[in-house]
C-alpha cells in the first residue's frame, strides 16, 4: 500500500489535535489557545527533524502490520477507500456495530503500539 507522507502527516497532526482536545476535555477545561505551543512541540517529536515523520511512519507501517487481517482491511476501506461503515460490514460479512466495534478496537492497538514505540525515544 502507497502512502502519501503529506496526506498522512496531515492525518497524525489531525489525531494529535483530537488527543490533546480529548485529554482537556477529560481535565474539564475546554479552552485551548493557550495550547497550540504544546501541540505543535509534541508534532515536531512525532514529525522528526525533517518534518517528513519517516520514523514515526516506519513505527506507524509496523504497528499496522501487526492488526489482524480483518483490522488492516477494515481501516484501509475506511480511510483509503472512504467506505461507509455498511460497506466495511459487507465486504467482511458482519454487522455495522461489529465493524465500527473492530475498527474502534484497531485504532486502539494503533494508538497503544505507537505510543510505545514513541515514548520509548
Amino acid at each position: 500500500m502507497q502512502v502519501n507522507p503529506a496526506a498522512t502527516m496531515s492525518y497524525l497532526r489531525r489525531v494529535a489535535f483530537h488527543l490533546l482536545i480529548s485529554y482537556r476535555r477529560r481535565q474539564q477545561k475546554v479552552t485551548i489557545t493557550g495550547e497550540m505551543e504544546l501541540l505543535d512541540a509534541q508534532w515536531m517529536r512525532w514529525s522528526g527533524a525533517d518534518g517528513e515523520g519517516s520514523d514515526v511512519l516506519d513505527a506507524l507501517t509496523d504497528c499496522f502490520s501487526r492488526l489482524t487481517r480483518r483490522a488492516q482491511q477494515s481501516l484501509r476501506m475506511r480511510f483509503a477507500d472512504n467506505a461507509t461503515r455498511e460497506e466495511i460490514a459487507n465486504e467482511l460479512g458482519i454487522t455495522e456495530h461489529g465493524a465500527k466495534n473492530l475498527m474502534q478496537r484497531a485504532k486502539i492497538q494503533l494508538k497503544q503500539c505507537l505510543d510505545g514505540k514513541v515514548n520509548r525515544e
